[in-house]
């Protein structure tokens, strides 16, 4: 007849021989925190089948025997489960084989002297075989070294248990099961030891193998309902550290429970710690409105010269919100690239309308004069005008010919600017010699129309600038004024020096430019104004003496008041800060 003392060894080898066979299938993993867990299953399978064999044996021989096999898997149940503790939570980086081997020492140590107890009974000072039932047991008294190796014993258990409750503590809610049930499979072995040491178990009997096993079914649950080891918090977390996106992972505070290295690298100003709100740490109330949202979402964000795209994903267990994960990416290459793009499209298209207003100017105001000229000379040629009759008209002539050579120069210029072939020759130059010697180019167009053209400087100023730039810019400010002046109007070209600046101004006591039209001025694509005697323009000159001073590290102002009259003023650096602004831009 079947005696039901039987059933303790029984199911004691049964659950050895199934936590070992599943042990298998976790040493092949490439995951170093699960091959240790291969480990201590083979452990405790090892344990639990030497206990389960030791107790249908009766005699003392056999018993010390396959006491010393359940021993080979008591001492490197402790070590190990330590070592998976540490490579579960990533916080085995100081961990080194001479570690490892360090932690195994005493566990070696007392098993030797599990093995030559009989020499030395320093490790079981008493061995009495009892009877139970059918069975026997093996009642000891623990000798010195029996003491020291369940003190480390308890030990190394409570120094891994530590660790997973302080990486429980800050684990981000996608862990929180997995540390959950792992913490349950730990706490559930130390009691029933516990309760074998301290003789509450009935029998004498030693239950701590099947507590162990109990903790592995515990963990095969954990492994079905929530794929423990499929995600294990190390691998994860040194993948998560090695991401170039920013990882913030948020509580249902929205407290930070965990960021990645790329997050302090995007966010270098800002001081980030877990423990603290988000609110606090980036002050993004958007942001913060679509995490309490509670949906999958994405958002641009400026900081500082950077652009930023976080996607926001929520976290559920359970249909209960348990937290959200920020991934960050810096998008300023894709933005820059995109208003690279917009810039130039803009300029394209404001290159298609200079090209449209080129073709305008070159259509009708230099084909215009040109046809004049050549209906004149048709003319004279057949005998169709007489001598005095053209000579009437020279002056008309000359005067188109004047504006005709003005626009082919300033036409020129402009077509070099935007090839980019005009390159400058910066040199010394003396203001009083080059606007007296401006002045005379001019003083006959300006005396044809009854202006005073002079020139006002308290000292000689030196400029260092490109000669040309500077001709082309006052040639276009004196035309554009001798333009718009009437009979009796005066032109005056002041220069001055003050303050590491220089200021060369055009002023006149013309018509003046109302205020609408002052801020197109140097638009390249400005609408023209008849002069006072009806005379044209192209509208470019403006434009190109604008971008010429910019390019001689200049600018153009412009005050100016209908009725009034006019002052446009070149601002330039001083001689010695172009000479270093020059050297600089070589």
């Amino acid at each position: 007849m079947f005696n039901a003392f039987y059933l303790f060894p029984i199911t004691l080898l049964l659950a050895g021989i199934f936590t070992s066979g599943i042990s298998l299938q976790f040493l092949t993993r490439p995951v170093p925190a699960v091959r240790w867990f291969g480990i201590l299953m083979i452990a405790i399978g090892e344990w639990a089948i030497g206990a389960g064999v030791e107790l249908f044996n009766s005699d003392l021989e056999s018993k010390l025997f396959w006491t010393f096999i359940s021993y080979i898997g008591i001492v490197v149940l402790p070590p190990s489960y330590l070592i998976f503790c540490l490579k579960f939570t990533g916080k085995d980086s100081w961990l080194k084989r001479w570690h490892i081997f360090l932690l195994f020492f005493v566990p070696l140590i007392s098993l030797i002297a599990v093995a030559t107890n009989s020499y030395h009974l320093q490790y079981y000072s008493t061995l009495i075989i009892e009877k139970l039932g059918p069975l026997t047991i093996l009642n000891i008294k623990g000798g010195l070294f029996y003491k020291i190796f369940i003190t480390y014993f308890y030990i190394l258990l409570v120094w891994g248990f530590i660790i997973l409750l302080s990486a429980f503590r800050d684990a981000s809610p996608i862990y929180k099961s997995q540390y959950r049930i792992i913490l349950f499979g730990a706490v559930f072995p130390w009691f029933a030891n516990l309760t074998y040491l301290l003789g509450y178990q009935p029998n004498n009997l030693d239950i701590t193998p099947y507590a162990f096993t109990f903790s592995v079914l515990i963990l095969a649950y954990g492994l079905r309902k929530y794929k423990i080891f499929e995600l294990v918090p190390a691998g994860l977390n040194q993948a998560v550290e090695k991401m170039s996106d920013g990882i913030i992972i948020l509580n249902e505070n929205l407290m930070m429970s965990y960021f990645n290295k790329s997050v302090t690298t995007l966010f270098y100003k800002t001081k980030f710690k877990i423990g603290l709100s988000l609110i606090s740490t980036l002050n993004d109330e958007e942001l913060i409105s679509i995490i309490k949202e509670g949906q999958i979402n994405r958002k641009e964000t400026k900081y500082f010269d950077s652009y930023y795209e976080t996607t926001v994903t929520p976290l559920y267990d359970h249909n209960m919100h348990t937290g959200t994960v920020l991934i960050i990416r810096d998008i300023t290459t894709e933005k820059m690239a995109d208003f690279r793009l917009q810039q130039q499209a803009e300029e394209l298209q404001k290159l298609n309308e200079l090209k449209n207003k080129l073709f305008s100017v070159i259509s009708h105001d230099l084909r215009s004069p040109m046809a004049n000229i050549q209906n004149l000379i048709m003319m004279a040629k057949d005998n169709l005008i007489n001598k005095e009759e053209l000579w009437s008209l020279i002056p008309d002539l000359s005067k188109q010919v004047n504006e005709t050579t003005e626009l082919m120069t300033n036409l020129f210029s402009w077509s070099k600017m935007q090839i980019e072939e005009d390159k400058l020759y910066p040199e010394s130059i003396s203001l009083i010699s080059f606007i007296e010697e401006t002045i005379v180019k001019f003083r006959d167009r300006a005396a044809q129309k009854g202006i005073t053209l002079q020139a006002s400087f308290d000292e000689d100023v030196e400029a260092f600038c490109d000669k040309g730039s500077l001709e082309l810019i006052f040639r276009n400010l004196i035309s554009n004024a001798i333009k718009f002046c009437s009979k009796g109007d005066i032109i005056s070209i002041e220069a001055y020096s003050r303050d590491g600046i220089i200021e060369i101004s055009c002023i006149d006591s013309g018509v003046g430019i109302p205020l609408q039209i002052q801020n197109q001025l140097f638009n390249s694509l400005s609408v023209t104004t008849p002069g006072t005697l009806m005379e044209t323009g192209s509208g470019f000159g403006l434009a190109i003496s604008f971008e010429y001073a910019q390019r001689n590290f200049g600018k153009i102002l412009v005050d100016s008041e209908v009725n009034v009259g006019s002052k446009f003023t070149l601002i330039l650096p001083s001689a010695e800060k172009s000479r270093i602004k020059f050297a600089e831009s070589v």
